[in-house]
Order: structure tokens, then sequence, then C-alpha cells
């Protein structure tokens, strides 16, 4: 899991469900990504696996491929947090 903090924002990424999920939904391998996404089968298995943190590049070219929501595949939760509380 990895926690990425936006102002008054604390997202909680992960990569195992999400995209693993997504590839069996939509019945691709790991090499039909890889080839859409222009990079190694090696680099997409580590991110799916958690092995490797996606980059922000990554995933705005997984939602430009994809046309998809990147929110619900790597977004895990998204919790407000008030910063004006004391």
């Amino acid at each position: 899991m990895i926690n990425i903090n936006f102002t008054g924002y604390t997202h909680t990424v992960t990569n195992i469900n999400g995209l693993q999920t997504f590839r069996k939904e939509k019945k691709l391998t790991v090499r039909d990504i890889s080839l859409q996404l222009e990079i190694s089968e090696s680099y997409y298995y580590k991110i799916e696996s958690g092995i490797r943190k996606p980059t922000y590049e990554f995933i705005r070219k997984f939602k430009e491929v994809f046309k998809v929501n990147v929110d619900e595949i790597f977004f895990w939760s998204c919790d407000y947090e008030d910063q004006h509380l004391s």
C-alpha cells in the first residue's frame, strides 16, 4: 500500500487487487496490457503484484489507454482529513 497526501485528503493506493481484478474482468493477459501501455511485461507485473509503485505517468497512461476511472483501480480509500482542526 502507498499513502499519497493531497491537500485535505489521504489516498491509500493498492495495486494488487485493483489492477489484477481489472485485467481478469477484461480477460486480458499481462502481455496484452503491457503491449497497450508500451511497457515491459516484467514492469507491469511488478506494479500489479505490488513489487513496484505505479508512477504518475503509468496511472495517467493507464487511464488514457483503457478509458477507466483510475480511482476505482488504484485508490483503495479516500479519507477526508480536515486540515482546519486544531
